[in-house]
């Protein structure tokens, strides 16, 4: 029985494992978002496996009296964190992108309740003495991640993307997420070339890859991973040192604590280290300020889950629009802590902190309950998670980065627990013995059949929306009609991706594109109609049908587009000239000056205000 436990045991680390190098690695050039949406559905596929088995490994505790301390507390966090999530869906105006998420972003309920079942499974099935298979993983994952990369920046991609990035994109599809994905290996790898019980050829190998990451990073020209990986590396160095000599550790302590202060500092353009700012901090801190207002004008459910993009024209202010021009749009706020609170609300954002903090706790009682070897180990992953908790303070939280923060987040806790006496004794009510669980048999079922049957609807799911984005990627490749025989043909190819239900919004949108693209109109403005009846907030399809309305000469069916235009993108200078000019030819010309004068009061060196002051003011 002790036998068949462990293997059941190694059998989920094992699908743990294989699902965090499965979401990392996968993209499918044969999709449409060839990246976020095949890790979405290898999150949801090995995610629905493992919960199964936390049902299975649930009830069984349960039965034998119930979950010791540290791993109910996981238990209750994350049902917590998942709940205030689901409150926040309920409030969401718009369900299938707060459930399933934003297009190419993928960071609705759905993800999040995934990212939580790699983190509790983690907690409930990983052992200390895993830490070495677990680092064998990682060395693998790490390099194919980075060979890839590597091999980009040397122009030998297999891949022809298209790209507007910095040819390193690796396989998570941004030189930023690159870069943050190789600190978080270049932490973990050379902490495991300082772990004495690894072998030899081992921990130069990883000094080699944790090198070849850094220099991946390097090429990705992202300031991003070189800051975070400073953070992971700096922990590392801190522990190893202060185990040869304590004073010296802590010196080691208050440079990496004076050096980090310096380099936000000069990040801000503060300091000696002003180097280290770049244009791009300038562009996160508009994204910043627009989640922040989004969060004060809805504290309790934020603005929906994943909605910022939704919103973000709406909230951001004209310091933004000048700096870029009103046309430059982001779906997140490039701060996961802002990002949550924006769009799932004070719930959502208290519970993802007491999750950070509980981690943060169990990492250092992980490290002082250990010493030599072990502490290096608990040490290693605790920097490679914090590399992560680093980076998502500048950046998004995309699926294949994420995984490692939950699943890193996961396993610090784990190793934190005197397995022994949280996993396999309970105490008996009234006395002080132990006695070991029962039920493993009773669990391996449960879990067995639990486990089959949520993979079956989450290959189901996947499949379904695997089939849609592959036929969305094939509509580029049918040549626009040249008669009129040929239209309905053409119809049925284009709206193909729109036959899975439920149909990604995104996709009706590209479908209107594609008919205005064939002068298809009728059927091109069919689908914008849907679109905005859908979703009130979308501005992409109004734009569009405003302006085709516009270019027939029907201002009056313009004019209430640019309306609503103009309270969704308050501060867009191009659409409150279009609005001006709709007023104008309506009869309304009183309403088309003080259309100019309100360009006029953010913006009065454009051009659109020029514009507006001949037509409209002249």
């Amino acid at each position: 029985m002790a036998k068949k436990q462990s293997s059941i045991k190694a059998s989920t680390i094992n699908w743990i494992l294989a699902g965090l190098a499965a979401v990392t690695l996968i993209f499918d050039t044969g999709s449409h978002d060839p990246i976020n949406a095949p890790k979405q559905w290898a999150l949801i596929i090995f995610g629905a496996w493992l919960l199964g088995q936390i049902i299975g490994n649930t009830y069984t505790t349960y039965k034998a009296g119930g979950l010791n301390g540290i791993k109910r507390t996981t238990l209750i966090l994350a049902l917590v964190f998942i709940f205030a999530n689901f409150l926040a869906l309920i409030n969401t105006d718009f369900k299938y992108v707060g459930f399933f998420g934003e297009y190419q972003r993928r960071t609705g309920f759905l993800t999040y309740l995934f990212l939580v079942v790699f983190f509790v499974i983690s907690v409930l099935e990983i052992k200390l003495s895993d830490s070495k298979r677990i680092t064998y993983w990682v060395f693998a994952i790490a390099f194919a991640v980075t060979g890839y990369g590597m091999l980009q920046h040397l122009g030998m991609d297999f891949v022809k993307w298209n790209n507007p990035y910095n040819s390193v994109l690796s396989t998570v599809g941004n030189p930023n997420f690159a870069a943050a994905i190789m600190a978080i290996f270049s932490v973990a790898l050379f902490g495991a070339a300082l772990t004495a019980e690894l072998p030899k050829f081992v921990r130069v190998l990883g000094i080699l890859i944790s090198g070849l990451s850094i220099a991946t990073i390097y090429f990705s020209d992202s300031l991003q991973g070189f800051l975070a990986a400073a953070v992971g590396l700096g922990v590392i160095t801190v522990v190893w040192v202060s185990q040869k000599n304590r004073v010296i550790g802590w010196v080691f302590m208050g440079l990496g604590a004076v050096g980090g202060l310096a380099a936000l500092a000069g990040i801000f353009r503060k300091g000696p280290l002003t180097f280290l700012y770049k244009e791009s901090v300038a562009y996160r801190g508009d994204y910043w300020r627009a989640g922040i207002k989004m969060f004060k004008d809805h504290p309790w459910f934020g603005v929906g889950l994943d909605r910022y993009g939704a919103y973000f024209t709406e909230y951001r202010d004209t310091t933004q629009v000048l700096r870029r021009g009103p046309n430059v749009f982001s779906n997140a706020a490039h701060n996961v802590y802002i990002q949550l609170a924006a769009t799932g609300g004070v719930f959502v954002l208290i519970a993802y902190i007491a999750v950070i903090a509980f981690i943060v706790w169990r990492g250092f009682v992980g490290i002082r309950s250990t010493t030599g070897p072990k502490q290096i180990v608990v040490t290693t992953f605790f920097a490679a998670w914090l590399t992560y908790v680093a980076q998502s303070i500048i950046s998004i939280d995309n699926i294949g980065i994420a995984i490692w923060g939950w699943t890193l987040g996961g396993i610090v806790v784990a190793f934190s627990i005197d397995l022994t006496k949280e996993s396999e004794t309970k105490a008996v009510p009234g006395g002080g013995r132990q006695v070991k669980l029962a039920g493993r048999s009773s669990s391996s079922f449960l879990g067995l059949v639990s486990s089959l049957a949520l993979v079956m609807i989450a290959i189901t799911v996947s499949g379904l929306f695997a089939t849609a984005e592959h036929a969305q990627h094939d509509v580029g490749k049918f040549a626009s009609p040249t008669g009129a025989g040929q239209q309905t043909q053409y119809s049925d190819f284009v709206t193909k991706p729109l036959n899975t239900k439920p149909v990604e919004p995104k996709f009706r949108f590209l479908a209107a594109m594609s008919f205005f693209k064939a002068k298809m109109y009728p059927q091109a403005v069919a689908q914008l109609e849907l679109v905005v009846a859908q979703d009130a907030r979308n501005t992409e399809s109004r734009n569009v049908l405003a302006d085709y309305y516009e270019q027939l000469h029907q201002f009056d069916k313009a004019l209430p587009i640019r309306l609503d235009l103009a309270r969704l993108d308050p501060f867009n200078q191009v659409t409150l000239l279009h609005l001006g000019r709709d007023l104008k030819e309506t009869g309304d010309l009183a309403g088309a000056r003080k259309i100019a004068e309100r360009i006029g009061a953010y913006a009065p060196d454009s051009p659109e205000y020029k514009s507006a002051k001949s037509e409209f003011l002249a």
